[in-house]
């Protein structure tokens, strides 16, 4: 029996390195954090952010709502999914935005689709991951995008989260706000709650 494990082993070093196939990943909905006020681990929703967060679950349209929320530990970013986490009845799932690798094997795991939502330079990064293609280049002003990322081809398509002008856009008139009071799960900040 040593003698044949001992075969198999020099044979699979014989044959060279193995091709590693790239991992099959669920539909991703990949999102930057909403508009935002502050800086560093001060930076809060804006009103604007808050008023999107609200309307989060209504954006996806035809696409089947997130299964699951994988949200980078930034609290702006634990703020954009709040909302959409109490409707759908989700716990996000927080992640180390720089240990991008770990997510992508969590990622993997899933049955999706899932929303994952980090701040733009990371979140550029987790599509090119996710599809194999360039990182997009995402706008500095760019809060009302998700790319969704087909299950099937790997594809990406760049949607606008809402049907109605930007609320940061004094030239496009104002959007109705939306005053219902913030949720208030576990997973998010107190004093963040307060000011709302």
């Amino acid at each position: 029996m040593i003698i044949l494990r001992i075969l198999v082993s020099l044979l699979l070093l014989a044959s060279g390195p193995a091709a590693v196939a790239a991992p099959h990943f669920p539909d991703l909905y990949v999102m930057r954090h909403l508009e935002y006020r502050g800086t560093g681990s001060h930076a809060r929703l804006s009103e604007a952010g808050a008023n999107n967060a609200r309307r989060l679950a209504n954006a996806f349209g035809n696409l089947p709502p997130p299964a699951a929320i994988y949200t980078a530990t930034e609290q702006v970013s634990l703020d954009s999914s709040a909302w959409l986490a109490v409707e759908l009845g989700l716990y996000p799932k927080l992640f180390d935005p720089h240990k991008l690798d770990a997510l992508m094997g969590e990622l993997a795991r899933e049955q999706g689709p899932v929303l994952v939502v980090a701040s733009k330079d990371f979140a550029a990064e987790i599509i090119a991951r996710a599809s194999g293609k360039p990182a997009p280049e995402i706008a500095e002003d760019a809060f009302d995008q998700v790319w969704v990322i087909s299950s099937r081809d790997r594809s990406v398509v760049e949607r606008s989260l809402y049907d109605t002008p930007r609320q940061n856009d004094p030239a496009l008139g104002s959007v109705r706000r939306d005053d219902r009071a913030a949720p208030s799960p576990p997973w998010l900040d107190e004093g963040e709650v307060a000011e709302r």
